[in-house]
């Protein structure tokens, strides 16, 4: 009864850190959540939030919009109709956000509307150097942990 009490306690705290460290310990909290390991349950419920309830981390104006803009090598407005600030889904190491793009061309003679609505799926700037310093400090816990024996 103690044991479970103090994984009711504590389970919260461990998924605040996961969301706090992002990257590779939200992709671990979900990976936990269906393991088939002997994960106690208080931890395996919080954690298969991270399987669609993953908060977006990077304000748009200043960090998602300059990642678009340079990576498109112009404005967003000469690219898209709309992009939405608020992120429509995240994940461990980006986030996505719902647009339309602007029409590729002034002839509607057929018909057809080239105005597309599509989802852009962003990378978090520090995730190309944050996933693998994760993945060496990992590898790093548990060396000393086979070490230590």
């Amino acid at each position: 009864l103690l044991l479970k009490e103090l994984h009711e306690i504590h389970a919260p705290d461990i998924l605040s850190v996961m969301l706090e460290l992002k990257g590779l310990y939200i992709k671990l909290g979900q990976v936990l959540s269906v393991t088939v390991l002997p994960i106690p349950e208080q931890y395996r419920a919080l954690f298969r939030t991270l399987q669609s309830d993953v908060p977006g981390w990077e304000t748009f104006d200043d960090v998602i919009k300059p990642v678009l803009e340079r990576e498109f090598g112009r404005p967003l407005d000469q690219v898209f109709e709309f992009v939405d600030p608020v992120p429509c889904g995240a994940a461990s190491i980006g986030q996505a956000h719902r647009a339309k793009l602007k029409s590729t061309s002034n002839d509607d003679s057929d018909g057809h509307d080239d105005d597309r609505d599509v989802i852009i799926k962003v990378q978090y700037p520090d995730a190309a150097w944050q996933v693998p310093a994760d993945i060496q400090c990992v590898g790093d816990f548990l060396k000393i942990c086979v070490w230590a024996g």
